[in-house]
């Protein structure tokens, strides 16, 4: 019996500041570092990027997934086509915003 393994490639992970456009959001999945949302982000030259979201049932009100809920309510399909701004800490860190008109 022959074994099938299934290597799913993703767009380059967000590795720098900047605005991005929502294009579409899976999850939550398991990852190596827990349970995130995956969100398929396009950057100004409408290159395609991967940007995970720590995924948790309780959520604080100061992480990044309280703010896009808030922002753009809890439905993930209701979030395509907005715009966040990402930020890089020094520690690599991503802090996610909604851009709000």
């Amino acid at each position: 019996m022959k074994l099938e393994t299934k290597i799913r490639r993703s767009a380059q992970q967000v590795k720098q500041d900047g605005q991005y456009t929502i294009k579409s959001v899976t999850g939550p999945q398991t990852t190596r570092y827990g349970a995130a949302l995956v969100l398929s982000v396009n950057d100004d030259s409408d290159q395609e990027k991967t940007l995970f979201l720590p995924y948790s049932n309780e959520v604080s009100d100061q992480s990044n997934l309280a703010r896009l809920m808030q922002s753009f309510g809890k439905e993930t399909n209701l979030w395509i086509k907005r715009k966040v701004d990402v930020t890089i800490g020094p520690d690599g860190r991503r802090t996610i915003k909604p851009v709000i008109k």
